[in-house]
């Protein structure tokens, strides 16, 4: 069912005429009639806009990028009364999606065929901008961390290293062993009563080398 005709100017500064489409064959049910079940409701309408297409040509809907929501290409809510605008080839619907999303950055257009499958898709800058910063941002926040923590952390993984070496030696299971040491770590970070930190920091210490010690005798 078309709605309306128009044209623009597209980027070579001719003109490309298109033709709207309502997308849906009716209107939603209101809120209230969906919440209580109301028998006197509506159906909920379907997609018909395919069925009013020529082959050849491709149409151009706009949504919201976060929430896939229809949107009319002046960023408008819209429902049931969506309407997606259908070009005679697939650069000028293109041109149109381009032109759309410049003048709303937070929408997103897609590009579909007579048959309903998209074809392709203009993404709104806010998005990509979204998306940039969500992958270089961590990216950028880890190379220090790691450049500030990778020398402990190697230092550490080449101490538990050896320590499972020397349970090993010694015929005990390595998941055993390992227990064994998270226990014990977990007791140097906690000073028993009465007793200074710094004193149990250093008593600790000492069982800790205790075993590197006695390395040397196996």
């Amino acid at each position: 069912m078309t709605t309306r005709t128009g044209a623009y100017m597209n980027d070579a500064g001719s003109s490309s005429e298109y033709r709207e489409l309502r997308v849906y064959d009716g209107p939603f049910p209101a809120p209230d009639q969906i919440i209580s079940c109301d028998p006197a409701a509506p159906p909920f309408p379907k997609e018909s806009w395919t069925q009013h297409m020529r082959p050849g040509e491709f149409a151009v809907r706009c949504k919201d990028p976060q929430t896939r929501l229809p949107r009319a290409a002046n960023g408008q809510h819209v429902g049931s009364t969506e309407v997606c605008r259908v070009f005679g080839h697939l650069e000028a619907a293109r041109a149109d999606a381009r032109r759309i999303v410049g003048a709303q950055p937070g929408l997103v257009c897609i590009v579909y065929d007579c048959t309903g499958s998209r074809v392709d898709q203009v993404p709104s800058r806010k998005a990509l901008l979204r998306d940039m910063l969500m992958v270089w941002v961590p990216v950028v926040l880890a190379v220090p961390a790691l450049l500030a923590l990778g020398p402990w952390l190697l230092s550490r993984a080449i101490a538990f290293g050896w320590q499972l070496a020397i349970g090993k030696s010694l015929g005990v299971p390595s998941w055993a062993w390992s227990i064994a040491l998270g226990l014990e770590a977990g007791a140097a970070a906690q000073p028993a009563e009465g007793v200074p930190a710094k004193s149990q920091a250093g008593h600790h210490k000492m069982r800790l080398s205790y075993p590197r010690a006695q390395f040397g005798k196996w």
